[in-house]
């Protein structure tokens, strides 16, 4: 199509030439973006982006315009290809291989019809070259080589406590033959027509060599009329294409059953409510859960919203690097797990493409921004490569991981490969037996994690004045604790683990009401790692002084081990599980993330004046002590159902008032 002429790719139906498309022009280098979203351009139409390119190593050198905006239109100030190893800015650990921030200041902005754009391309075949081997693709992990990935992170990480889930990526790399503008052109012109269930489908040109193009699933986040919003997605039903209707959703109800689906997406949602609770400090909502049907696969996902109060937007963003479905949990540590793995950068993948502007009238900055997965990096040349991971977790099965890549691959590079169209939407996200068994996923989550929660009904006069100190062990499952306790009434502070060598930290622990030991990864049994060496000096502090405090996952098995109780491996990891039990005298469903236990030994537990003890077999999973609680599972998860409940009961126990039971008896 490039070659019939200005006048004919750029007329409209009516003879005028459409406004902001000088980037069909084939002579043209000027950078430009294209954005189709239901929320950005609306589902018909693009949004058309130029402007300068710029280059940054940090997020706060991103440009921003203050000030007010048009009356009747929003502003467009910048987009921005933020690469993986940015998350760097948080303290985790990423390869980077000179990969700089590409942001466009933007100039000029329009909207285009989707129909136009696809009137004015003409398709045309897209040849990739052949290597000496006579390959078109070159993958960096063979099949047999990801397997062995998927056996190391099984074995090596989840079952020796370093994390529930981790993500790395395999790499797919080919040659564009005779790869050009027009090419880029037609490429995104395939993802327009043929691709469904996309939150954002893009053609990113930073004018010079680079070409984004991608078609994403997944919502980054978005900061927007005082709300903030991401998108936990996770859990994979590939489509057949041979199967009927009533095939397809007899196979789709039975994926929704499958255990391992449904604790995928818990736990990514446990890890953004992490994210969404250092955010919105006055709570929000969980909607879900819904599906996202795309063209060869369904995906199960929540919608988490909430109030920010006047955040930095660009702080907010920072503090979402990057979403749990493409690096693990908990996140620091599964960035630094995957590292070992990985030797090779992830560039662009796995990030995000950033929009941020100004809304109009008020002038107010506003974000949005979608996870770089499904997208193609396409250099000048013709030279591309497409990355791709899976989930991998506890009872993951190493063949079906790495097949779930190749489809994922598949679904990638479909558009450079043909023209030909997926099969249509099965449009089953309505079906009354498909939503009734994915809204009975509910009944057994937290209820307060998902209804909205309103601090006036939870709070408790009583504890407004008591002050808690909790310990961070490189899990923001701590935020989550305090967010609750912060419901509760009580003030709460917490700190990394690493501030508990501090003086000042010190004294304010000792002067605390109430201190939390939370949650963290690792082997709780290490003399040698500096973490336990703290958390262990933390709990003999406490123990020394008799100070009230609240030990959790992590905090418990170290306070066993102190008390003189064995702490062992699990055979099987129970890393988000859910698990009937009877806690205290009460039948709870808990949600728990370890890989170790604590023994019972009753002589011990009257030895130590332990109140009350609940087990599992053998494994201790809560613990009232004269002047302690202590809890193996994880009160905060959405997986445990009345997590407030059970907290709020700890808290009673550990500073009773007027209105709350005496202390039991102890333990017989």
């Amino acid at each position: 199509f490039f070659f019939v002429g200005l006048s004919r790719t750029m007329m409209s139906q009516n003879g005028n030439i459409e406004p902001g498309t000088q980037f069909l022009e084939p002579s043209s280098s000027v950078p430009f973006c294209l954005i189709n979203s239901d929320e950005i351009s609306g589902p018909e139409n693009i949004l058309v982006l130029y402007g300068g390119i710029e280059h940054h190593l940090k997020l706060v050198e991103i440009p921003r315009v203050k000030g007010p905006s048009a009356p009747d239109q929003t502003m467009y100030d910048t987009v921005s290809m933020i690469p993986f190893a940015t998350i760097s800015e948080r303290g985790f650990k990423a390869h980077r291989m000179g990969e700089q921030i590409i942001t466009m200041r933007v100039s000029e902005w329009h909207t285009i019809s989707k129909q136009w754009l696809c009137d004015h391309i003409q398709d045309e075949e897209i040849k990739l070259e052949t290597d000496v081997n006579g390959d078109q693709l070159q993958f960096d992990t063979t099949r047999e080589e990801y397997t062995r990935v998927v056996e190391t992170v099984k074995e090596q990480m989840i079952s020796c406590g370093e994390g529930s889930s981790f993500v790395t990526p395999r790499k797919c790399s080919g040659k564009i033959a005779g790869f050009d503008k027009n090419k880029a052109m037609i490429i995104f012109r395939r993802l327009l027509v043929n691709e469904y269930g996309c939150y954002w489908k893009f053609l990113y040109f930073d004018g010079v060599e680079k070409f984004f193009i991608g078609a994403s699933p997944e919502r980054h986040l978005t900061v927007r009329h005082g709300k903030v919003e991401m998108n936990p997605i996770s859990g994979t039903f590939r489509k057949n294409p041979q199967h009927s209707v009533a095939e397809e959703k007899k196979a789709l109800l039975e994926f929704l059953k499958d255990e391992k689906e449904i604790d995928e997406l818990c736990m990514v949602t446990d890890e953004e409510l992490k994210m969404m609770s250092k955010m919105c400090k006055d709570g929000g909502d969980i909607i879900g859960p819904l599906l996202k049907e795309m063209g060869a696969l369904v995906h199960t996902e929540y919608l988490l919203s909430g109030a920010h109060t006047g955040a930095d937007i660009i702080d907010l963003f920072r503090h979402s690097m990057f979403a749990p479905t493409v690096t693990g949990s908990p996140m620091g540590n599964a960035c630094a797990c995957v590292y070992k793995l990985e030797k090779d950068t992830r560039s662009y993948y796995s990030s995000a493409i950033l929009v941020m502007g100004r809304e109009k009238g008020t002038g107010v900055e506003f974000l949005d921004s979608s996870i770089t997965i499904r997208t193609q990096e396409i250099l000048k040349d013709g030279s591309f490569s497409v990355r791709v991971g899976a989930t991998l977790v506890k009872d993951s099965v190493a063949e079906s991981e790495v097949e779930e890549t190749e489809c994922k691959i598949r679904g990638s590079i479909r558009s450079l490969t043909t023209n030909v169209a997926p099969r249509k939407a099965i449009n089953l996200g309505e079906d009354q037996e498909i939503q009734t068994q994915l809204m009975s996923r509910n009944k057994r989550l937290s209820r307060f994690w998902l209804e909205r929660q309103d601090l006036k009904h939870t709070q408790d006069s009583n504890l407004k004045t008591k002050k808690c100190v909790l310990m961070n062990n490189e899990d923001d499952f701590a935020v989550m604790l305090g967010y609750l306790l912060r419901s509760m009434g009580l003030q709460v502070s917490w700190y990394e683990h690493n501030d508990f060598v501090k003086p000042e930290i010190i004294a304010e622990c000792d002067r605390a009401d109430l201190v939390v030991v939370g949650p963290g990864p690792g082997d709780p049994t290490s003399k040698t790692q500096e973490k336990m060496k703290i958390v262990r000096d933390v709990i003999d502090r406490l123990h020394a002084r008799n100070q009230v405090h609240l030990c959790v996952c992590l905090g418990h098995q170290i306070k066993c081990h102190v008390l003189g109780f064995d702490v062992c491996k699990k055979n099987v990891p129970t890393q988000g599980v859910q698990t009937e039990a009877t806690l205290f005298g009460k039948p709870q469903k808990l949600g728990f993330y370890n890989a170790f236990y604590t023994k019972y030994d009753a002589q011990k537990a009257k030895a130590n004046a332990f109140v009350d003890v609940s087990t599992i077999d053998e494994e201790m999973i809560g613990i009232q002590g004269q002047n302690f609680v202590s809890f193996q599972f994880h009160p905060e998860s959405i997986l445990t159902q009345n997590g407030f409940g059970i907290l709020k009961d700890a808290v009673d126990y550990l500073l009773p008032t007027s209105g709350t039971p005496a202390k039991k008896a102890r333990l017989d």
